[in-house]
């Protein structure tokens, strides 16, 4: 056994877990395609041939320049008086690419008060959707005393569309919090949880042998509102290949999980627990492996993989004249059904959507396209009641911004109406015609850059939905899910039922009862039986890779769709429905 007492590299997951929620969040996109943009985007028959232009391989003008501003920084450090303890490279592989790297650097410095611990990081990830290169740079910065206990940090996301910067200083046992689209927020943030050198240290002093458990309540920069729970368990020693073409080594084998995550991860360690390689298995995006590195090693170019067309699912038949449909009946099995322990679905339960049954490994769910008769409405434009959940869904947040362009938009499309279901209607079409460009070209973008922009997929359409809702006064949240796609969009052309693929909507409440959330998918023009929510949500966190990527992550590439019942609607009303959709 070993007693740790080395000045060595601390094993943090942190950048595994940020590019796993980023993966899961950007499939959130699928049906959007479909789509027509006014401004000339791809048909649905030219959409396959954009999964395969191999765009990956051009060089990127944006990677090169954030590798050199990282050296930069790294040199910028030494002047600023930061003296460095040690420092850790990583790549990060997905579906046998290279998908990413990071840098995590602990460095000290003496202040007026004392010594300061100042841990910084800085990931980038690459991933395609249908073809379209994606590159993402994360950076964080967490200060603490000579205690280990957080004083400030920061952190920052950049590219695809989507630019977002959180800072936080602490005030007694808070976090006064800031972003780039949110004044203040406080946060309660107890001295007991642990800043990432203060971690490391406690890691440093666990006894090394197998059956050594330990958990650790530590702050995450990238997810300040949620402390991060890591739970630590020794396998033991064993020999492992841990790069490619080189013989096996003799390594400790670590179990490690995440709070925020639902599947563990083995971590490979020397002697005093350094990384050596870490192994992640997630349906639907394949192994992921993160690899210690040299800094020349890192910074080599970074490909991605496609993230989207493994995670479509293919009904048992097609779902025929499903715009016209009434209702339907779905038996959703997982493909670990016959497992001892299969995996068990979240599904959202109420409004539209009906959990009949639910069991591990299998759910019965019952959609209904719900109709709102406007002239049945109990109340006004702006909501003034006090349900504390409506209020919420009323508030600016990071991604659900409330700014004067958002207002000026919600005007045009409402105008004067007061009515919630003909005011949902109205910012619906709005927002479907308003988002010229469809395309997958776009991370998660806020709602205030998507209306500069007006260029998304159905996560863009989906917080600018909300927005201009509550710009109104009107309470909105956003859904994710999965969307009917009628046609295949792998390239194949083998998928003659159509295709699910994971999507998101919004939803306004026009009352007066709790389920009166009528939805507004301005994506796909319409909400119809091929919609089915997993979940629903303010989007209120810092971070919204949680509220949209882990409740998806162990349901992607591990589902299975049989349709058991539809039922069409009255010929009348599906008229009427076709035209208030404005989908042609």
């Amino acid at each position: 056994m070993f007693f740790r007492n080395t000045d060595c590299c601390s094993i943090r997951p942190f950048p595994l877990c940020m590019a796993l929620l980023l993966a899961a969040a950007l499939a959130v996109a699928a049906p959007t395609a479909r789509a027509q943009s006014t401004t000339g985007a791809k048909s649905e028959a030219e959409a396959p041939a954009a999964a395969t232009t191999g765009e990956a391989a051009k060089p990127d003008p944006a990677e090169s320049a954030s590798i050199l501003a990282l050296s930069k920084e790294i040199e910028a450090d030494k002047a600023a008086g930061l003296t460095l303890q040690r420092e850790e490279w990583t790549v990060l592989y997905l579906q046998g690419q290279r998908s990413g790297f990071s840098r995590t650097a602990y460095y000290t410095r003496e202040t007026s008060g004392g010594t300061q611990h100042v841990t910084r990081s800085h990931e980038e990830f690459r991933a395609l959707r249908m073809g379209i290169s994606m590159h993402t740079v994360s950076k964080s910065q967490v200060v603490e005393d000579s205690e280990g206990i957080v004083v400030s940090f920061s952190s920052s996301e950049s590219g695809s569309g989507s630019n977002k910067e959180t800072s936080g200083i602490r005030v007694g046992d808070e976090l006064i919090v800031r972003t780039n689209t949110v004044k203040k927020k406080r946060i309660d943030m107890p001295k007991s949880v642990m800043g990432p050198y203060k971690a490391d240290k406690a890691m440093r002093a666990l006894e090394i042998k197998a059956g050594t458990k330990a958990t650790f309540n530590t702050f995450a920069a990238q997810f300040p509102d949620k402390p991060v729970d890591i739970h630590v368990d020794i396998i033991g020693k064993e020999d492992k290949v841990v790069r490619e073409g080189q013989p096996a080594q003799s390594v400790w084998h670590m179990r490690t999980s995440l709070s925020i995550l639902p599947v563990p991860m083995d971590m490979y360690c020397d002697d005093d627990l350094n990384l050596k390689l870490g192994v992640m298995r997630m349906p639907g995006l394949g192994e992921m492996r993160v690899v210690a590195v040299s800094r020349e090693e890192a910074l080599q170019k970074i490909t991605g993989s496609e993230l989207m067309v493994s995670s479509f699912i293919e009904p048992n038949k097609p779902l025929k004249d499903y715009k016209r449909m009434k209702s339907a009946t779905y038996r959703i099995t997982t493909k670990d059904q016959a497992s001892d322990a299969p995996t068990t679905m979240q599904w959202a339960d109420g409004g539209s959507q009906k959990v009949l049954s639910h069991k591990p490994g299998e759910t019965i769910l019952q959609i209904t396209v719900p109709e709102f008769d406007e002239k049945a409405a109990t109340w006004k434009l702006p909501y003034s009641g006090s349900d504390n959940t409506l209020r919420e869904c009323l508030a600016p947040t990071q991604f659900i911004e409330i700014t004067p362009q958002i207002r000026e938009l919600a005007k045009q499309a409402v105008g004067d109406e007061t009515n919630p279901v003909l005011a949902a209607r109205k910012i619906q079409r709005f927002v479907r015609k308003y988002i010229g460009h469809k395309d997958f070209s776009v991370g998660f973008a806020s709602a205030d850059e998507t209306a500069t922009s007006r260029t998304g997929d159905c996560t863009e359409h989906g917080v600018l939905c909300a927005a201009m809702a509550r710009a109104v006064g009107l309470p909105a949240r956003v859904v994710t899910g999965l969307g009917y796609m009628p046609t295949n969009y792998d390239g194949t052309g083998s998928s003659k039922n159509g295709s699910f693929g994971f999507h998101m909507w919004a939803e306004a409440w026009v009352g007066p009862g709790a389920d009166d959330w009528i939805p507004m998918d301005a994506a796909l023009g319409s909400f119809d039986i091929g919609h089915m929510a997993i979940t629903r949500t303010a989007l209120t966190s810092l971070n919204p890779m949680i509220d949209v990527g882990m409740p998806i992550m162990n349901m992607m590439g591990n589902l299975q769709i049989e349709v058991q019942e539809t039922v069409l609607r009255d010929k009348a009303k599906a008229k009427t429905a076709d035209k208030d959709s404005d989908a042609k």
